[in-house]
């Protein structure tokens, strides 16, 4: 499933400022003023417009949401056969999704990922060129290493908090290089993006270009 997180709230103007609005299909659509369904409002943005849409499935279609309350950012998002999501489009960046027949996500784009278990142990491109290396131990996520032209560029060791999510990043002579800190519900309150955070600890993996966490 995918769940947005990093920063992109699901609020209008202020978080607790609305009542949320549940369509027939008791599915959650947008706020309420009085009686007055609103969307989040950003100067001219309509009002009467829903801040959610989904599919006959109960997939999720469209997502107007602000992110930090001044920007407005919409996702169009469509899904396979099995609900599973094949593509996204926020009008400024686009990707495409393929599965494998085990329901595990086999590709993003042109980045192909390979698996021990559940857990991704590599990232390919198009050409089977190494991007990315993970690997993992009895308490989960140990680290990431990522590549260019065969050489490792970037290596991250990763140290969590009590919910599994990254604390710390060292690098290989164990200096810190990063501090993190999530809240219950995923979001980012302090520092960098990056694809291994809310609950990385066990495999969880955000596509920082929206903020969506791939949890399984």
């Amino acid at each position: 499933m995918l769940r947005q997180a990093n920063g992109r709230e699901f609020t209008g103007y202020t978080a607790n400022t609305f009542t949320r609005h549940y369509n027939a299909n008791n599915q959650w659509d947008g706020y309420l003023d009085g009686q007055e369904v609103l969307k989040n409002k950003i100067g001219n943005i309509p009002t009467n417009d829903l801040l959610f849409q989904y599919d006959a499935n109960g997939n999720p279609t469209i997502y107007s949401t602000i992110y930090k309350n001044t920007t407005e950012v919409t996702f169009d998002m469509s899904y396979d056969a099995e609900n599973r999501l094949v593509n996204i489009d926020d009008n400024v960046t686009s990707s495409s999704y393929g599965y494998r027949d085990d329901g595990l996500r086999a590709r993003k784009d042109d980045r192909y990922y390979l698996y021990d278990g559940s857990n991704v142990v590599c990232e390919l491109n198009a050409s089977n060129v190494l991007l990315a290396a993970m690997t993992w131990g009895p308490q989960g996520l140990v680290s990431r290493k990522e590549y260019s032209d065969g050489t490792v560029v970037t290596a991250k060791f990763y140290q969590f908090d009590i919910l599994g999510n990254t604390a710390v990043t060292l690098d290989a002579t164990g200096t810190a290089q990063s501090y993190s800190d999530f809240t219950a519900y995923g979001e980012r309150t302090a520092g960098a993006a990056d694809v291994y955070g809310y609950k990385a600890q066990f495999g969880y993996y955000t596509d920082t270009e929206y903020g969506f966490i791939l949890c399984g």
